[in-house]
């Protein structure tokens, strides 16, 4: 250490650099983010999740918060990041689905009834 200067407990060098296996990791977590959100932003322009299956998003979102969990206890930083994205994603088709939910033909059939 340089005599004035402070070692705030940041390595010197080039510390941005990652690993090839954690840019793979980052690159396939942006790819499986980007597919969540042509779903959600048909649901928000149609204003119809009849097509949208709950149970699929209920299990999508348990086994990504999941990863979530997994990725912070081991400090993985691409399965930390994209599945903290994609829990928050799969929260936003969630709340679409129960808005706009359940399919007219279904309850209109049960009124009729």
């Amino acid at each position: 250490m340089r005599k004035g200067k402070r070692n705030l407990g940041i390595p010197a060098g080039p510390t941005l650099m990652i690993s090839l296996t954690e840019a793979i990791g980052l690159l396939a977590g942006l790819l499986i983010s980007i597919g969540l959100v042509p779903q959600i932003l048909r649901v928000l322009k149609l204003k119809d999740a009849a097509q949208i299956s709950l149970p699929f998003n209920l299990l999508s979102l348990a086994g990504t918060a999941l990863w979530l969990v997994y990725g912070i206890s081991l400090g993985l930083l691409s399965v930390t990041f994209w599945n903290g994205t994609n829990c928050v994603l799969y929260l936003i088709l969630l709340s679409v689905k129960l808005k706009y939910g359940m399919r007219p033909a279904a309850s209109e059939s049960l009124l009729r009834k």
